[in-house]
């Protein structure tokens, strides 16, 4: 699957201005990013298919979940429990609870994981270079090209892989495909779905 360059481009630049530019959405509408305040939701986006399409791989609209310190789609799961993420001004990510759990990225893995505040993230965790773009509470299909993603209506995004997309790699748990990053480690990155976009959807309840 082919991947946008814009991200890549863009990503660090906006991480420095972000705050005093404003910065298009998927709509074309203009609004200030990154958003600290905003609480969101993340779900699996396989261009071109629309949220519950067989087509692919079926991953499209599968919600991200936080089980046990990391984060899974599951596509067998067809009543899955809400996970709310946000992200600060600082590119901190957090899962929200009470307290909230701090998201990080473990550099020697490629987990996206997260701890509370009675443990401690893992050695080669990075808890910044979080960005969440965008606002809207609907998965769209973009038009275009099948093989490039527009990520929108929103996107969350970790500064430093070596590309933009996502890694789903299988697990044999229970627990549906975990959400990591090419970054190294040891995982067999062959045997994972590569390149696919998580999808910011804001949480309004």
């Amino acid at each position: 699957m082919q991947l946008t360059n814009l991200l890549s481009i863009a990503v660090p630049l906006l991480l420095s201005v972000a705050s005093a530019n404003p910065v298009p959405n998927s709509a074309g509408n203009s609004h200030p990013n990154p958003t600290s305040t905003r609480k969101f939701t993340l779900a699996a986006f396989e261009s071109p298919w629309p949220a519950g399409s067989p087509n692919g791989h079926g991953i499209s609209g599968v919600v991200v979940q936080a089980k046990g310190g990391n984060f899974y789609i599951n596509p067998a799961d067809k009543n899955p429990p809400t996970t709310v993420f946000s992200v600060d001004k600082n590119g901190q990510a957090f899962v929200v609870s009470n307290p909230n759990s701090q998201v990080y990225l473990d550099t020697q893995t490629g987990a996206l994981s997260y701890f509370t505040q009675e443990q401690k993230p893992a050695p080669g965790a990075v808890l910044t270079n979080f960005l969440h773009l965008g606002e809207g509470t609907t998965l769209t299909t973009p038009s275009g090209q099948e093989g490039f993603f527009n990520p929108g209506p929103g996107s969350f995004q970790w500064v430093g892989a070596i590309n933009d997309g996502w890694m789903f790699c299988p697990r044999n748990d229970g627990k549906g495909m975990q959400v990591m990053k090419l970054v190294g480690g040891k995982e067999n990155w062959n045997s994972c779905l590569g390149g696919y976009a998580l999808v910011a959807l804001d949480y309004t309840k």
